[in-house]
């Protein structure tokens, strides 16, 4: 793995607990078919923590985060410009609730993009444009 210190400008960020936890998250929401990571915003990782309060779930499946260029042109239907190649953006799942309810609920709660692929079974948010669709 590589340095793993984030960067903003030329300054460095505080890396204490809670950089460790974006770390990992980040960490957790690599592309893994290119084996490579990039920071998430770490609003993404709240917006879980949401999620997780609102519907008291514990488990939130994590479909899709930051996805390599190269990975982001081999998927079929992945936007050429996604806010995936910015790590910007999550795709999610959550057992027993509706996938509308989830894509709902974060459009009242985010500013940026929210999708619902109701045949794929999962939901997409991200901090791009303000925007929804359902595929």
């Amino acid at each position: 793995m590589t340095d793993m210190t984030p960067m903003v400008g030329r300054r460095q960020l505080l890396v204490g607990s809670i950089g460790a936890a974006v770390r990992e998250f980040s960490w957790t929401c690599r592309d893994y078919r290119a084996s490579q990571w990039k920071w998430i915003h770490p609003w993404l990782m709240d917006l879980i923590f949401v999620l997780h309060w609102k519907y008291n779930k514990n488990l939130i499946s994590i479909f899709s985060g930051y996805r390599s260029p190269q990975t982001n042109a081999q998927l079929e239907g992945a936007a050429l410009n996604s806010q995936h190649m910015r790590a910007l953006a999550l795709d999610i799942h959550i057992p027993d609730v509706d996938n509308e309810a989830v894509a709902r609920d974060l459009k009242k709660i985010i500013y940026g993009g929210t999708g619902m692929y109701p045949g794929r079974g999962f939901t997409h948010f991200d901090f791009g444009p303000l925007r929804s669709w359902v595929a």
